[in-house]
């Protein structure tokens, strides 16, 4: 008697899913907790008392293709309280040289690349990096460190320019870790 091949259990495909590392399985969520993070930063810039200031800029990054060197500034010095968000962008500027950080004053209009902001998000946020971070701290092992952490999806280039949308990701996803992990 021949015997019938047996049909796949539709439960391995679950084990099998469940069996991935972490770091995997971590991007599903992560995307879903960045999207509700990126609403969650837009959301908390619309309620605060300097709602002119801060809703204008938030309109113009949103227009924009790119996250520029300045406004990436502005948000992360805000969302880290350094400076007040009544502070322009230019303000920001000044302030992050003034602040004594490691990133180059730049011009305020130039794109910011994923390295540069991810190295701004690391200082500014107090998020720890891991080894390579620690030893050589900089845009390249930053952005290898949030890349990580799962703070962006896609290719890791730390010289290739952020999107307007990238760059809100990104920042609400470590306003959410630095919740979870204070």
């Amino acid at each position: 008697m021949l015997k019938q091949p047996k049909k796949k259990d539709p439960s391995c495909v679950t084990l099998q899913t469940r069996a991935l590392p972490d770091r995997t399985a971590g991007r599903s969520r992560s995307a879903t907790r960045g999207t509700t993070a990126v609403f969650t930063l837009l959301f908390a810039f619309s309620l605060t008392t300097a709602c002119a200031q801060s809703n204008e800029l938030i309109d113009q990054i949103l227009a924009e293709q790119w996250a520029t060197y300045g406004k990436a500034v502005y948000l992360v010095l805000v969302a880290s309280g350094t400076i007040p968000e009544e502070a322009s962008v230019q303000a920001a500027v000044e302030a992050l040289g003034e602040a004594g950080g490691r990133m180059p004053v730049r011009d305020p209009d130039a794109p910011v690349t994923l390295g540069e902001f991810s190295f701004l998000v690391m200082q500014f946020l107090g998020i720890p990096g891991g080894l390579f971070y620690t030893l050589l701290p900089g845009p390249r092992y930053a952005a290898r460190e949030l890349g990580y952490l799962g703070f962006y999806t896609g290719r890791f280039a730390p010289g290739r320019y952020l999107t307007r949308e990238e760059a809100l990701r990104i920042l609400g996803n470590a306003l959410e870790w630095k919740k979870e992990n204070p």
